[in-house]
Order: C-alpha cells, then structure tokens, then sequence
C-alpha cells in the first residue's frame, strides 16, 4: 500500500504533468491560482500541499480532486 508521502508526491506529479499538458509555465500556474513560481515548484514536488491549495491548483487546472 503507497505510502502517504507517496501519494502527496503522486498528486504533485499530477499536477505537473497537467499543467505541462496544458502548455503553462509554472509562474502562468501560479498567477491563475495567485501564488508564486516558487509556490507551485514547491507543490509539484509534493511539499506545501494543504488541500485549499491543492483545491485551488486542480480549479486553475480544470481538473476535480476527484
């Protein structure tokens, strides 16, 4: 069973890979959720996640936390 830093780690890997999907750089990212480039690096590589901000990286993304 993952472990639950393997998760967070997965979630920020999802975020990343959509957000390159997408084509958006991390700062374009971070200026739709109203954090810093530095913020959305943080949360790609699994650190820093709350759920109102993961929340809010998924609705910037069109994605569900579904």
């Amino acid at each position: 069973m993952a472990s639950m830093r393997d998760r967070i780690e997965n979630i920020g890997l999802m975020i990343r890979n959509e957000r390159l999907r997408k084509g958006l750089t991390q700062e374009e990212l971070g200026e739709r959720v109203g954090v810093g480039k530095a913020q959305i690096s943080k949360i790609e590589s699994g650190k820093g996640l709350t759920m109102k901000t993961v929340t809010k990286v998924l609705d910037a993304l069109g994605m569900s936390v579904s």
